[in-house]
């Protein structure tokens, strides 16, 4: 099940999900006629279910799907808020300045221009666009923020923001842009209500049961299957928006080419001035993000309630429309986000960041190393690590094992339990083991030795004695195979990865088969002996090019500095300035040469075009290098995960031995 759902987060599967959605909810609209109907709009659909007078409908059941599915996109995100991080979010006067100035003093008269340049002569659609207009949004923007990796505690407080100030503002922005109208103001208040207070609090008391029940750990493993609805209410409520409007889509597709063209206009200008305007005030990527969301999203769900009860059914129609277009185009604006971020964000001047920074070389790199085993005859051979690692200058290390209770039970004797006293049994003699390798590992190597045994998830056993123990590196295989119940599999090297903080170093082995036996050896019995640094020369990198520098010390003496153009990304639309790239980053790994030299190390530049990760390993078999070092990009604001992709891929198809740093953890 975890799996399915973490396919359902990965962003490449989105846009398939969200085509898969709009022509599902097509198809309902066209099977039903639903936009024949008279629709309830959703506050009063849901005050008269209180009231026993609500008529349960196909179109009117579509119209309540528009609040659970708005529900579901929220919610999730709402219950990655620390109370302490909405008042550090409340701090931020740039970001808040450029929100109220674009939101009400830009948009709504932006709309309005587009609204005379292309639907003077429909005075309905007209007013349907000035309306849309009007108030920014209040709910889904904080999806799209997430969805962009963006700051979403802060795009929240400016959502607070927004909904205090539209109460107030709307009926003075609808009277000087439409004229005299009458609608309830209270309906302003009520959306507010229904799709930001109560999505709010129900994750700030999810939040706080789960942390108490199941700890900080067992939460981020909850978050998995909320960040997962998060994504599924996305596309339920795209499934219901489409189904409320899809046999007019067939029927009329003029109306909604004619609401299209100024509205798409104006959410790609609308964003693209507001993040490029963050940009060049200094804004980092998270912020700049949410200011451009807050700033570019509108409130459907009040353009639709005012329309209903101020303007024909026409107006209303062209409010509905609006949706239908707005999420599709800010999922694309999330795509041009995310693969803007390193032009704009990570690229600093080539002096800049190419220093390394300072580093004490009588500081020891590694000085505490956890290993954890598995009993396996790879898990064994990770002891092999400590000669070279004494070099790098570590004086103690850490054995442990994991016993998964769940692993230890036959799945037929789950709903018994677990038996507490075949655990102890399992533990002491799991103790056992661990002692001899232990006291062997001590008189062998010349190091201190120390072994733990803990019971648990092993990847957050792992993680949790690696903090616990204050680890600076983190040493493990990957692939294990074991005659132990409850060992250590790849799928756990994996689970460490994506979730550490702490420097990890995943070793390679080679299983040569004999007459008699399956001999383990590890791929490379020199470890530091010849490195491979693949950079892209973003400030992550320096993570691991002043590791380099530490590495002298443990005998490391020669580098081969790889940088990949990405082919993907350059061709064929930048083919034109691949021979100004090259030169540029020929120039650069000059510039890393020149500074690995100057500490001593033999150094060797490749520059090629290629899939990155399927190159960088290419490289480090023809050069025949002992380990690759590179650093990780950090984490996610929806899950602590890798979102460097080229790291996390070499990582899984490594041919070599790899250290992975970490941008935003400890070395």
């Amino acid at each position: 099940m975890r799996r399915y759902l973490e396919k359902i987060q990965d962003f490449r599967l989105l846009p398939l999900f969200v085509i898969v959605s709009m022509a599902v909810g097509i198809a309902i609209g066209k099977i039903y006629s639903i936009s024949n109907f008279q629709l309830t709009p959703p506050i009063d659909a849901i005050k008269s279910i209180f009231h026993g007078t609500y008529q349960f409908s196909l179109p009117n059941s579509l119209v309540l799907g528009v609040v659970l599915g708005l529900f579901l996109m929220i919610y999730p995100a709402m219950t990655n808020v620390k109370v302490e991080d909405l008042g550090k979010a409340a701090k931020s006067p740039k970001q808040l300045l450029l929100v109220l100035f674009f939101n009400y003093l830009i948009a709504p008269f932006f709309m309005l221009l587009l609204a005379k340049l292309f639907l003077a002569g429909n005075k309905d659609l007209y007013v349907g666009l000035v309306l849309y207009g009007l108030a920014p949004c209040i709910a889904m923007v904080i999806v799209f923020t997430v969805l962009a990796l963006g700051n979403n505690v802060l795009a929240i407080v400016l959502v607070a923001i927004n909904s205090i100030l539209q109460m107030i503002l709307i009926p003075v922005y609808a009277k000087l842009l439409l004229g005299n109208i009458s609608f309830d103001v209270l309906v302003v208040g009520e959306s507010v209500l229904l799709y930001l207070g109560i999505p709010l609090v129900a994750g700030f008391v999810t939040r706080k049961i789960a942390l108490r029940k199941f700890g900080e750990e067992g939460f981020k493993s909850f978050k998995t299957y909320l960040d997962s609805l998060s994504i599924i209410g996305l596309l339920f409520t795209l499934i219901v928006m489409f189904a409320l409007k899809g046999d007019l889509i067939l029927q009329k597709p003029m109306v909604i080419l004619q609401m299209a063209i100024p509205m798409a206009i104006f959410f790609w200008v609308m964003f693209a001035v507001v993040y490029l305007v963050g940009w060049k005030f200094g804004l980092n990527y998270e912020d700049s993000v949410a200011v451009a969301f807050n700033s570019t999203g509108r409130d459907f769900e009040i353009a639709i309630a005012i329309a209903i009860t101020a303007f024909s059914p026409a107006v209303a129609l062209a409010t509905v429309v609006g949706p239908l277009i707005e999420v599709p185009v800010m999922l694309v604006l999330v795509w041009a986000a995310r693969n803007s971020r390193e032009r704009l964000f990570e690229k600093v001047p080539l002096k800049v960041a190419l220093s390394i920074p300072e580093v004490a070389f009588n500081v020891p790199l590694f000085k505490k190393v956890l290993i954890p085993t598995d009993f396996s005859r790879h898990g064994e051979h990770l002891l092999g690590c400590i000669p070279d690692l004494k070099n790098a200058g570590t004086e103690e290390v850490v054995l442990l094992h994991v016993i998964d209770p769940i692993k230890i039970v036959h799945w037929t004797d789950i709903l018994a339990g677990i038996d507490g006293q075949a655990v102890k049994e399992i533990k002491e003699e799991v103790r056992r083991e661990l002692e001899k390798i232990a006291l062997k590992t001590k008189l062998d190597q010349k190091i201190i030795i120390k072994y733990r045994v803990e019971v648990g998830l092993s990847y957050q056993e792992i993680l949790r004695v690696a903090r616990e123990e204050n680890v600076s590196l983190i040493i493990m295989g990957s692939h294990g195979r074991s005659f132990m119940k409850g060992a250590m599999l790849g799928s756990v090297t994996e689970n460490v990865l994506r979730h550490t903080n702490i420097p990890l170093l995943i070793e390679k082995f080679k299983f040569i088969e004999t007459e008699d036996n399956l001999i383990c050896q590890r791929i490379c019995e020199e470890m530091f002996g010849r490195i491979l640094y693949p950079t892209d020369f973003s400030d992550s990198s320096l993570s691991a090019l002043s590791v380099l520098k530490q590495l002298k010390r443990a005998g490391a003496r020669e580098v081969v500095a790889a940088h990949i153009q990405d082919t993907r990304k350059l061709l064929p639309h930048l083919a034109n300035k691949m021979d100004k790239f090259n030169k540029t980053d020929t120039d650069r790994l000059g510039e890393i040469k020149k500074q690995l030299e100057s500490i001593g190390y033999r150094v060797k530049t490749i520059l090629r075009d290629a899939i990155p990760f399927v190159e960088i390993n290419k490289i480090a078999k023809e050069e025949d290098v002992s380990v690759i070092v590179l650093s990780t990009k950090g984490k996610s604001a929806v899950e602590e995960t890798l979102i460097g992709s080229v790291s996390e891929k070499i990582a899984r198809r490594h041919i070599r031995p790899v250290l992975l740093i970490p941008v935003d953890g400890r070395v």
